[in-house]
């Protein structure tokens, strides 16, 4: 859209009225036109920020059903042990295939026993306080031979 501005000088009254009428009709059809695409990129914004604040209430949503469901497996006795030595396998195969050449480990007390049968071996023990009680762990590792192709 082009304004012209056309001279009123020596122009009639009325010529002067209808150039000032025509420049107030572009104003308002630019004016409309600006009003429009400011509430478009406004709208936009919101959608925006809706989509976001429901992506982040799925996240929180399908974190929580992850950890109450790994709160409900409850592992005893026997199954127990079985099941620690299962997941150790896995790992330790995992890191092979990945070309992790160590597993490390804290382990407590008991895990102590447990992670020495795996071959891990002791590198220290580590004397610390929590919340104002002394306790202790063992820093342990284990060297994972690569994994050969084809395993």
């Amino acid at each position: 859209m082009t304004i012209h501005l056309a001279s009123t000088q020596g122009a009639s009254p009325q010529d002067r009225t209808d150039a000032l009428a025509s420049r107030r009709g572009s104003i308002s059809v630019l004016s409309a036109v600006i009003a429009l695409v400011l509430v478009a990129v406004v709208g936009l914004g919101l959608d925006t920020a809706l989509v976001m604040t429901a992506r982040q209430q799925l996240q929180r949503s399908a974190d929580a059903a992850a950890l109450a469901a790994a709160a409900k497996v409850k592992v005893s006795g026997e199954s127990q042990s079985s099941y620690a030595r299962t997941r150790a396998a896995a790992l330790e195969t995992a890191a092979a295939k990945r070309g992790i050449g160590r597993l490390y480990t804290e382990a407590s007390e008991p895990a102590r026993r447990f992670f020495e049968r795996r071959g891990f071996i002791l590198l220290h023990r580590r004397d610390f306080a929590l919340a104002g009680v002394a306790i202790h762990n063992f820093a342990m590792e284990k060297p994972i031979a690569p994994a050969r192709d084809g395993e």
